[in-house]
């Protein structure tokens, strides 16, 4: 009875030593991904936001708070997780938005110098 017991309670240290860091990796992988895609949704929005801010006021916001419409895919990432945080920034007459990926880097973004999206290290 003693030896089943304390096989059993191998046998459930086997599977959590190998399960754990399974199970890790996979839930990073899902954060990453879902992190980049609403990044590089968030990016396509605001970019219409300042767009369209630029158009009625002649003039580039300041930062992402002069922008009065709330950015509706701001959401948290798997209902605990934070999203992308947005960064804002102009640049000789024109603006980037970007964000960096998870975990390190690079960072994603929109420029609006070249209409198009970059990615820098």
């Amino acid at each position: 009875m003693m030896k089943v017991r304390a096989r059993r309670k191998l046998l459930y240290w086997i599977i959590g030593i190998v399960l754990l860091p399974i199970v890790t990796y996979f839930a990073l992988v899902l954060y990453a991904n879902a992190h980049d895609r609403q990044g590089d949704a968030t990016v396509q929005e605001l970019a219409q936001l300042i767009d369209e801010f630029q158009k009625s006021n002649d003039r580039l916001p300041g930062s992402l708070d002069d922008l009065t419409v709330r950015v509706s895919t701001r959401s948290r990432i798997l209902l605990i997780l934070p999203p992308p945080k947005m960064r804002y920034e102009t640049v000789d007459g024109g603006y980037r938005v970007f964000y960096y990926g998870f975990p390190l880097g690079p960072f994603y973004g929109y420029d609006s110098r070249t209409g198009e999206e970059f990615i820098e290290e």
